[in-house]
């Protein structure tokens, strides 16, 4: 596996956690479990750092992943986490609405990669 694939599957566990610990919540029942809100910050921090490490091996090959997707992965830490605040109605909407869509993007990526095995 090269390290562009190693990637995309650290990207795509890491947005499964994350949606996990959400794990169909109200928005209140999450910011009230700390050990889950914790938790998905931690996640928040990972995301963001393979996202942008992605993006740059994708510009410097070519790829079945379009930069764009990790845009808003790339950048989910510095739009939950600013100051000494937590935008904990991003987070938790990011994991509810984009992460869903991203998984399935890598998903698919994933899945064309051990058919052609």
């Amino acid at each position: 596996m090269n390290e562009e694939q190693e990637l995309i599957f650290g990207l795509r566990r890491w947005l499964i956690k994350g949606t996990k610990y959400i794990n169909n919540r109200s928005f209140d029942d999450f910011i009230h479990d700390e050990m889950a809100f914790d938790a998905t910050c931690f996640v928040v921090e990972m995301i963001s750092e393979i996202a942008t490490r992605l993006a740059i091996k994708i510009n410097e090959y070519s790829s079945q992943i379009s930069v764009e997707i990790l845009k808003k992965p790339a950048e989910l830490q510095q739009n939950v986490f600013f100051d000494d605040n937590i935008d904990m109605e991003f987070m938790y909407d990011f994991f509810i609405n984009e992460a869903p869509k991203i998984i399935l993007v890598l998903t698919n990526v994933v899945y064309l990669w051990k058919t052609k095995k």
